[in-house]
């Protein structure tokens, strides 16, 4: 019995000196707590973790909102865009190589002091063979003058070509990247008008849906109509988180094509868009294709490589 005593007694004096460490004897005194005392002691524990877990989160970078027009954004492209800038470039590059090899006609002149080392062996006309080291300088300047027809020829044609073909490029890249732009704008104008529509038509809805609340409570039977009216609502909020997804995507599309930071927001201007006519679009497909040919990008600068090879 007095053992007994002794096994009770052990935790109350391990928590009157202060130690942390659990043994076996404490299972008879929690089995003795209440569910109550163990609900609080669980509280407990979990506190400090819940602390933790509130860490302060980092705050997005501000978004700057940015109107634009359809004429800014064909100016921002054609000035701003990356792949544009690279291409204008080696168009430069080009110019410089073109400029340098209409001057290669002139003849390359080597003027300085001569030297001559011969480290080796020599055959004498009688056969044997011997080993030799001589040097020679010659006295005053040594001017050699090199020229090669042939080589000027095929330079200047080169950088003719090179010339042609970065024009080509660049007008090809610049037609794509304007039309790649202009497409975007019109895709986030149209985003922005459908997203306001939907907006004005999910006001019309919780306009409807109060009314028909209303109207249910005076008839049971217009409880019916309330359910639809809540599913037309949830069809309606998902056509709107679809549209505002659309919009994000538009304009980062388009911040990236005009060369703008990523944090930046477009907004179009426009209210419409005003039909004006890039080409006749009731002619027959021989004549449009044959206007392609004829003035399309980059179909110039191919004509000109092709008759620059021809001659």
């Amino acid at each position: 019995m007095a053992r007994r005593h002794w096994l009770l007694a052990g935790p109350s004096f391990a928590a009157m000196v202060g130690c942390a460490s659990i043994d076996s004897t404490s299972a008879p005194q929690a089995r003795a707590q209440s569910p109550d005392s163990l609900a609080i002691r669980r509280l407990e524990i979990a506190a400090p973790i819940a602390d933790v877990s509130a860490a302060p989160v980092a705050t997005a970078a501000p978004t700057k909102v940015l109107s634009v027009t359809l004429d800014a954004v064909l100016q921002l492209a054609e000035c701003q865009n990356p792949s544009l800038a690279i291409a204008r470039e080696k168009v430069n590059q080009a110019y410089a190589e073109h400029d340098l090899a209409a001057k290669s006609w002139l003849p390359d002149v080597s003027v300085g002091a001569g030297y001559y080392r011969h480290e080796g062996g020599i055959q004498l006309q009688e056969g044997p063979l011997i080993r030799s080291s001589t040097g020679a300088a010659i006295a005053g300047m040594d001017a050699a003058i090199k020229i090669d027809p042939r080589s000027v020829a095929f330079a200047k044609l080169d950088a003719a070509r090179r010339l042609k073909q970065s024009q080509g490029e660049y007008k090809k890249l610049s037609t794509d990247v304007l039309l790649d732009a202009a497409g975007t704008y019109i895709d986030l104008l149209a985003a922005q008008s459908g997203l306001a529509l939907a907006r004005s038509m999910e006001d019309d809805l919780n306009a409807l849906h109060a009314r028909a609340e209303k109207l249910a409570e005076l008839e049971r039977g217009a409880r019916v109509e309330v359910v639809r009216i809540e599913s037309e609502r949830s069809g309606q909020a998902q056509l709107t988180r679809k549209l505002e997804g659309q919009v994000r995507s538009a304009s980062a599309k388009l911040a990236y094509l005009l060369g703008l930071d990523p944090c930046t927001e477009l907004v179009p201007a426009d209210t419409e868009l005003i039909a004006f006519p890039l080409a006749n679009a009731d002619a027959p497909v021989c004549d449009l294709v044959a206007q392609a040919l004829a003035a399309g990008p980059g179909v110039k600068e191919l004509e000109a490589i092709l008759c620059l090879i021809q001659q």
